[in-house]
């Protein structure tokens, strides 16, 4: 499951073109904050697919477990590109509903004894993906792209064009 919360604008499965952007909570303060941890079911869905090579058995199109996981890698990549959360850089967005968004979660984090001016909370900086390609794309998608794939270790290696 997405060990992180993730509260963004714009629409990342449509390709909608608005900016993202996110607050990302430290793992030790999820469960603090009522994330539901679902179950399994899910992903043995998927295995059992695969192993019986029979996709009419799965509870929903593989695009939709692709771009929900999507949403968790994005928050994980704000959480390691963001800086410490403060209200002023948070103010510094000029977009209609961010400022409900972050009202929404400070009322949510002092209902649960947290603050969003803890040290570990991050504030992500603004990412734009280009959905087409799935990269960042602009300003910060440097440090951003970085954390799309991994280095692995031999014989585990995934090449680029599978």
């Amino acid at each position: 499951t997405c060990r992180q919360i993730v509260v963004a604008l714009g629409d990342f499965r449509t390709g909608s073109g608005h900016p993202f952007r996110a607050l990302a909570y430290p793992r030790n303060q999820v469960d603090q904050v009522g994330l539901h941890r679902g179950n399994r079911l899910h992903q043995q869905n998927f295995i059992d697919a695969v192993r019986k090579r029979d996709s009419s058995i799965l509870n929903t199109d593989v695009k939709v477990g692709h771009d929900s996981t999507g949403w968790c890698n994005l928050a994980n990549i704000a959480f390691r590109t963001g800086a410490a959360f403060s209200s002023e850089r948070a103010a510094e967005l000029d977009v209609k509903q961010w400022t409900g968004l972050v009202e929404e979660m400070q009322q949510h984090m002092v209902a649960h004894g947290l603050s969003l001016n803890a040290s570990e909370m991050k504030l992500g900086p603004m990412l734009h993906v280009d959905v087409e390609q799935e990269q960042f794309v602009g300003p910060n998608s440097e440090a951003a792209n970085q954390f799309l794939k991994r280095e692995y270790r031999k014989p585990f290696i995934v090449p680029d064009v599978v």
